[in-house]
């Protein structure tokens, strides 16, 4: 965006950054769901009423042991990459100039 000099194409980027970002969570969420679920019903391990469920970020007491889930190095500089975007649109919002070109004929 900021080679080819171009508002839209940063506002473009971030929006679609941020829709794949929320479908790829989503996506995640339902997958663990089902992995918890749906579980076969000849498991040598089978605790009536309870469904394991991995978090999708943080950590979970399931029985005697804890599940964590945080992001590691490539999460983290998605974030990062997100962050940069929004702080690009916002300055961009904050310093945006009338062009003194527009409106006039040539």
């Amino acid at each position: 965006a900021v080679a080819v000099n171009r508002k839209w194409l940063l506002y473009t980027w971030v929006v679609l950054f941020m829709l794949l970002g929320i479908a790829g969570m989503v996506d995640f969420y339902k997958w663990a769901y089902d992995y918890g679920h749906d579980l076969n019903p000849r498991a040598a391990i089978k605790v009536p009423g309870m469904a394991y469920q991995p978090p999708i970020i943080g950590s979970k007491k399931l029985l005697n042991f804890t599940a964590s889930s945080y992001p590691a190095s490539g999460g983290l500089i998605l974030f990062l990459s997100l962050g940069m975007g929004v702080v690009a649109v916002i300055h961009t919002e904050r310093h945006k100039t009338k062009d003194p070109h527009k409106g006039k004929s040539p």
